[in-house]
């Protein structure tokens, strides 16, 4: 029988491989049949032109983000792109009554997350390679060439961990993403309640 309280999905990889990509067209094409949404996490780094405030992110200032930080307000955060992100605490409330959420962030707050919620599903998005990852990076024209070359060298950083020490449970190739959505929905449907 299936649990009645949700999961946390932790969704990690690289800048630019597409994780908020897949999560989003995974949302829109299931999530209305699953009781799984999306956290929204607060961050400090300014809004992209198709980033709206509280459904992609929260978007605070640094001493905003700094008080939260101080008063215990998120389960996990991170400041290692440069920006700060958090993942408000609130949402272990919705996984007691049944809600399942995916958290895109870093390893970092992974890492966070396993060491309060053990039983997160972490999944890892990949890429062919770091010139995919390059190009991508480059065509969302959103990054100097100055930010993009410190993403990629974070992005060799990251995949060299995982391949070292790994850590997340599942790993999808982005390569392709309607391949990449149905291999999320097999990792996260048959864990989550009917909607």
């Amino acid at each position: 029988m299936k649990s009645k309280i949700g999961t946390i999905f932790i969704v990690s990889g690289p800048s630019g491989v597409g994780k908020t990509t897949v999560v989003t067209e995974f949302l829109k094409k299931y999530g209305h049949d699953y009781k799984v949404s999306r956290a929204v996490t607060y961050t400090t780094k300014s809004p992209r032109v198709n980033e709206a405030h509280g459904v992609d992110y929260h978007f605070v200032t640094q001493s905003e983000f700094e008080r939260k930080v101080r008063d215990n307000f998120f389960l996990e955060w991170s400041g290692e792109y440069g920006a700060c992100y958090g993942t408000p605490a609130s949402i272990l409330g919705g996984i007691e009554s049944g809600q399942s959420f995916i958290l895109v962030i870093d390893r970092v707050g992974a890492a966070q997350i396993v060491e309060r919620y053990s039983k997160a599903v972490l999944i890892w998005i990949e890429i062919s390679s770091l010139d995919e990852l390059e190009y991508r990076l480059k065509s969302r024209k959103t990054e100097s060439e100055e930010q993009i070359q410190t993403r990629l060298l974070l992005a060799r950083k990251e995949i060299e961990q995982e391949r070292s020490v790994p850590m997340y449970h599942y790993h999808i190739a982005n390569n392709e993403l309607k391949v990449a959505v149905q291999a999320a929905f097999e990792v996260i449907v048959p864990r989550c309640l009917k909607a």
